[in-house]
Formats: structure tokens, sequence, C-alpha cells
């Protein structure tokens, strides 16, 4: 539970760790690494996360309209949770 709202994090490494209910909203995150990180809960309206890294990161809620995500890396499944965002369903069948 801390904030890091607003913050210019430029190639910012948080990795294998738990950022749980961290604020990171308007926060330039921009070449980030998230690897084996836990974010449930945390908040990144707003931010800019251009070419971030997020393919090993768990528990994210990143919604793609409100936040920049232009280069970002992510994987799936956990990467369906930005089509949730815009109100798509994925059916695996």
């Amino acid at each position: 539970m801390s904030s890091f709202q607003g913050l210019h994090l430029r190639d910012f490494r948080c990795v294998d760790s738990s950022a749980r209910d961290v604020e990171f909203s308007q926060a330039i995150l921009a070449k980030a690494s998230f690897g084996e990180t836990s974010l449930s809960g945390a908040s990144f309206n707003g931010a800019d996360l251009t070419d971030a890294d997020f393919r090993t990161a768990k528990g994210y809620s990143i919604h793609p309209l409100h936040t920049k995500v232009k280069g970002a890396r992510f994987s799936y499944p956990e990467a369906l949770v930005l089509l949730s965002a815009l109100g798509v369903r994925v059916d695996l069948d």
C-alpha cells in the first residue's frame, strides 16, 4: 500500500515482489519491468506504461483507454484483462 502517483519512474524495476494496492496513477513508468510481481489492486489509471514489461506479472488490472500501453508487453492469459476493461468477452472453446 504505497503511492508512486505522478512520479517519473522511467526504467523502474519491481521484480519478484508484491506491489498490491500500490498507486501508480499518472506515473511515468516507460520501460518499467514488473517481472514475477503480484499487482492485485494496483492502480495504473493515467500512467505511461510505454514499452513496460508485464509478461510474468500477475493480478494487474489496466484499462487501455485510460493508460498509455503502446509497446508494453503482456502474456496470456493475464493480458485478457485488457480486453475485459473494454467490455470484450473472449470464449476459449
